[in-house]
């Protein structure tokens, strides 16, 4: 394995990481402890060491914050990285804005749009007003 100078950088470092095995990070601190102390002394807020390797590794600088509110998310793993929200109530007010977000099907155009779309293929405005859907179910 390459050894690094004393210009660590977060580029070298993930080279460096890459070229362990199975990134062994017990290997890590016992062979080169200066990446391990760049890596640990990285960012003044993160909380772990873990942590501090996650931002390295996905070029996160400034830490994430809930995209509700903008609290502190917490970290969960190498991973499974960031949680999205800070709190249960944060994060079902995100599933709801999904939910209706993804709901759009809904609107009166896109069920017009269906009814065309359904018509042009097989000639009627419901699947199973098609001579060809009721040929299959038949069989």
């Amino acid at each position: 394995m390459q050894s690094l100078d004393q210009n660590l950088n977060d580029n070298n470092v993930k080279e460096y990481l890459y070229q362990i095995p199975k990134r062994n990070l017990k290997f890590l601190k016992s062979k080169n402890i200066n990446i391990w102390e760049y890596i640990n002394n990285r960012y003044n807020d993160s909380e772990s060491f873990n942590e501090s390797l996650y931002r390295i590794m996905y070029d996160i600088d400034i830490k994430p914050v809930c995209v509700i509110c903008g609290n502190k998310v917490s970290y969960q793993s190498l991973k499974l990285g960031y949680k999205k929200t800070c709190s249960k109530e944060c994060e079902h007010i995100n599933r709801h804005n999904i939910s209706v977000q993804t709901s759009k099907i809904n609107t009166p155009e896109v069920k017009q749009k269906i009814k065309n779309t359904l018509y042009k293929k097989y000639g009627s405005y419901t699947t199973f007003g098609s001579k060809q859907i009721k040929k299959g179910t038949k069989k």
